[in-house]
């Protein structure tokens, strides 16, 4: 596969023999840079208007890998029961731009099929879904025309500001008025096979930005499925687009614009093939990748895509294979830890089934260690009698400890230098009841390139309530996302932004030692320091409760089983 694209009007066309960085322009797009589709919209600088039956589009294809796109958009007149929506399809154009007579999306089953990525489709003014179609034709089998999909309410606000990003590697986060929507949480969860085809797609033909009104179907359908599609009318305003053109012609740029440095990497070839299970690399005719596929293109693809690398011999080059086959199944179990299951781990901590309070300075933690992948944790946490200043939490480590469990003396975490360091994953850190943060540590020591001590971070204020709900969904990846009381807060909300080998270092730590719960209360640092950072700890106090854990124990002693557990166990897969 060649890969061309436009930057800055000249034509870039990488091959995969070599690396190629790809440079990013920032796209302002005037009224002439849109097209009609459909019907009468009309057409604005920087976004457009639809009233009634009708649809709007890009000329241009835009590689977005490593970019963005971010807009304002206002559903407010739109009646439920109508698909107000904006999106991005594949199609092959020619060098005039999108026609109409080009469309193409993920609900076809003819040679009309493309990749669609739906960054948000609305049911009139009342709610809405993101969703990807990798998979042409229906079922239940991954991010076909069902998609994999997150959807959501507005709760009475349906004019918002979105950015869409984009990993190098095709992952992408839709952000709305600050709720994140990534791969953690649509349903199916998209793989590696699924960001792989969003990544080529875009490589090879770009996205078209497409947007329309229309009925027939909508989500979130207990919002309503009928209204009057004649008076609806939405506007996407304040459009602006860090990507290079692929197809099509070349939009206007943003008043000002230098070129910006986001610039990402096509891996090269390097004449090995990825291989799976059984296979030894004495015989890669079967088994393995075909060289040309994204998979056998390195290494470190390699590794991703969960097989073993088999690197170029004199012997004849592999026949296509077959689909490789999918990683071994491991049984989950649903976990109700009594207070038997939970450890002290300083101070006076009283211990609860399913849960503990902390008062004063200390700390707890299950004896177990968890796999978590493809699994969850969900609590109640209430800290309300926090004071500000104090840091109140609950975390995960990946000590390695024995058979009777977890103890004080095996802590480690991802503020260490030395050997008692360790993987920590911070679901939620307190600045008393006023803020918190979730935090990432992969990476051994302080600085600025990556998941350091210093941590891949995202902040926030509880703006009056400190008592909520919290869930934690983990991908077989390692990938995991916190949902507190409905906000949503996934990769894409960390800064900076863990990449493919923060993923690995939680996936292979999770799987081998598995993760002890960690909560503890004290002082010496608090995140969202603009709350305070200094109070009372020996007055403040929190708890958890409710504590139910979906995985597979790794070390330590089995925890109590939820009461319906006799249940059949759900299988997660386990990526190694």
């Amino acid at each position: 596969m060649r890969v061309s694209s436009v930057v800055a009007g000249a034509a870039v066309v990488p091959s995969l023999g070599s690396i190629a960085a790809v440079e990013h322009a920032d796209f302002c797009p005037s009224a002439g840079d849109f097209t009609i589709a459909y019907g009468t919209p009309q057409l604005n600088n920087q976004g457009w208007d639809v009233h009634g039956n009708g649809g709007v589009a890009t000329k241009a294809a835009y590689n977005l890998l490593g970019g963005f796109v971010e807009f304002d958009i206002d559903l407010s007149s739109v009646h439920t029961g109508v698909n107000a929506n904006i999106y991005t399809i594949s199609p092959t154009i020619g060098s005039s731009g999108y026609s109409g007579d080009k469309y193409c999306d993920g609900a076809k089953t003819d040679d009309s099929w493309c990749l669609e990525v739906d960054w948000i489709e609305s049911n009139g003014n009342c709610g809405g879904a993101t969703t990807l179609h990798t998979i042409k034709g229906p079922g239940a089998n991954g991010c076909t025309s069902w998609g994999c999909r997150a959807s959501y309410h507005y709760n009475g606000k349906s004019s918002f500001h979105m950015r869409i990003e984009y990993g190098a590697d095709g992952t992408w986060t839709t952000i709305r008025d600050g709720q994140t929507i990534s791969s953690g949480s649509l349903s199916p969860q998209p793989n590696f096979r699924d960001w792989s085809i969003v990544r080529d797609a875009y490589l090879s033909k770009g996205a078209v930005i497409y947007s329309s009104e229309w009925q027939g179907w909508v989500p979130v359908s207990d919002c309503g499925t009928s209204g009057d599609l004649s008076s609806s009318h939405f506007s996407v305003s304040n459009l602006k687009i860090r990507g290079s053109v692929v197809q099509g012609p070349s939009p206007t740029k943003c008043a000002g614009q230098v070129m910006k440095n986001a610039t990402y990497l096509v891996a090269p070839s390097s004449g090995g093939v990825c291989c799976y299970n059984s296979n030894i690399c004495a015989d890669v005719s079967q088994g393995c990748n075909a060289p040309t596929e994204w998979c056998s293109q390195s290494e470190e693809n390699c590794n991703k895509c969960s097989g073993h690398y088999c690197h170029a011999s004199p012997s004849p080059g592999p026949s296509p294979p077959p689909t490789p086959p999918s990683p071994t199944p491991a049984g989950q179990g649903r976990w109700c830890p009594s207070a038997a299951d939970f450890v002290t781990a300083y101070g006076t901590p009283k211990l609860n089934n399913q849960g503990w309070e902390i008062h004063g300075n200390g700390g707890v933690a299950t004896k177990a260690a968890y796999n978590l992948l493809g699994g969850s944790v969900e609590f109640d946490i209430d800290f309300s009698g926090v004071h500000t200043g104090v840091n109140a939490n609950i975390y995960t480590i990946s000590p390695t400890i024995d058979s009777s469990g977890y103890a004080g003396d095996k802590y480690c975490d991802g503020a260490k230098t030395d050997n008692d360091w360790c993987l920590e994953v911070d679901w939620i850190e307190s600045n008393g009841n006023c803020g918190g943060a979730t935090t990432l540590h992969t990476i051994k020591g302080p600085g600025s390139n990556g998941c350091t001590s210093w941590g891949c971070r995202a902040s926030y204020h509880y703006n009056g309530k400190s008592s909520f709900h919290i869930r934690i969904e983990y991908g077989v990846d390692g990938t995991w996302t916190t949902i507190r009381d409905g906000q949503t807060i996934g990769s894409g909300s960390l800064s900076p932004q863990p990449n493919s080998g923060d993923w690995s270092i939680v996936r292979d730590a999770y799987a081998s030692k598995g993760a002890v719960i960690y909560s503890s209360e004290w002082q010496g640092w608090v995140p969202v320091q603009d709350c305070g950072t200094s109070g009372d700890l020996s007055s403040s106090h929190f708890q958890v409760s409710n504590l139910l854990i979906e995985g597979s124990v790794v070390q330590g002693p089995t925890p109590s089983k939820c009461s319906e557990q006799m249940r059949d166990n759900a299988d997660t897969l386990i990526v190694v």
